[in-house]
């Protein structure tokens, strides 16, 4: 795991376009929107917006949590980011 966390923290240092930080907030919010389009679920903009911010915090927080910021298992994380998920989005899970 080491090896595969060392290219992933190298992996960080590149920004912008194509980067892994948009390449995690567009894979994230692409796959929200999958998975309520097969259950027919439909959002205002608000809500979308909403989920904008989400998936980019979410894409930040990864980097942290991969650059070693937080003392959490993965299931803990997951566990936490759920509670924090917008309940507007939780139907969709």
């Amino acid at each position: 795991m080491s090896k595969e966390l060392h290219y992933l923290k190298n992996a960080f240092d590149y920004t912008g376009i194509n980067s892994l930080g948009d390449f995690i907030y567009q894979y994230s919010y692409n796959t929200f929107i999958e998975m309520c389009k097969i259950k027919n679920i439909q959002f205002e903009d608000k809500d979308l917006l909403l989920l904008d911010v989400f998936c980019g915090g979410a894409s930040i927080m990864y980097q942290h949590y991969i650059l070693g910021k937080f003392d959490l298992s993965p299931q803990q994380a997951g566990k936490i980011l759920y509670q924090m998920f917008p309940d507007v989005f939780k139907i969709s899970w």
